[in-house]
């Protein structure tokens, strides 16, 4: 018996790495090798350790990454945290105990 491959399977799994594999892939490489993620290198901000201003360890940057899904889980409540945060942190902030900062300004 020969089993029938749905010919929509490739196009759903390039569909699946363009839109899921690739930017996480990216997120995670600037992330962790830069200390920003890409939109933050355009804005020139810089994200820092909360509590000294110092560039936050491979475990906050790590925490904040995987903070991100949290953040966006509930409606992307987690994003417009920032706007009711008197340090304008969102929950991955917050779980990653950084925060992000004008990059001129440190």
């Amino acid at each position: 018996m020969h089993q029938r491959i749905n010919p929509d399977f490739e196009i759903t799994t390039l569909k699946l790495n363009l839109v899921w594999f690739l930017p996480l892939t990216a997120l995670l490489t600037c992330g962790l090798c830069r200390t920003t993620a890409p939109g933050k290198f355009i804005l020139k901000t810089k994200i820092v350790d909360a509590e000294t201003g110092k560039k936050p360890t491979k475990g906050q940057r790590l925490s904040r990454i995987i903070g991100y899904n949290l953040s966006f889980l509930v409606f992307g409540l987690g994003f417009f945290y920032m706007f009711v945060d008197h340090r304008k942190q969102t929950w991955h902030d917050k779980i990653a105990e950084t925060v992000v900062i004008d990059g001129e300004s440190f």
